[in-house]
């Protein structure tokens, strides 16, 4: 008798919740050119399911000198790196609160992580002074 192959199996399907804690964000909105945010999510879970919220801060922008004929150009600098250990934002580059009234848990086929927020809404930063 042959030996047969193994029927390949149907993917896992595996289920992807967001872990209590605290996350790190980055957000480039579409078409704003050199704009793009950081922050931090902080997810709470209790009784009654999670509950997230956090702060988005601009990200900064440096100009490199001149070198004539060309004029100075703007530099949109990287975001932080969770291999650096936790990030300390600066408080005047603050610009939104996030209230997130929703979050999606997420069915995925094989080993794909994702999941997504849903009602999340930006309050900007209040000045004071």
């Amino acid at each position: 008798m042959t030996p047969q192959p193994l029927p390949v199996p149907f993917p896992l399907i595996h289920v992807h919740s967001v872990r209590a804690g605290c996350w790190l964000l980055n957000y480039t909105p579409t078409g704003a050119g050199l704009v793009a945010f950081d922050g931090t999510m902080r997810v709470e879970a209790h009784h009654a399911g999670r509950t997230a919220s956090g702060d988005l801060c601009q990200r900064p922008i440096i100009f490199v000198p001149p070198h004539p004929p060309f004029p100075s150009v703007p530099v949109l600098l990287p975001g932080p790196r969770p291999a650096n250990g936790i990030p300390i934002l600066s408080r005047g580059r603050y610009r939104y609160y996030l209230r997130i009234t929703q979050i999606l848990e997420i069915l995925t086929l094989g080993t794909a992580a994702s999941w997504a927020l849903r009602d999340v809404a930006l309050h900007p930063a209040r000045t004071h002074g």
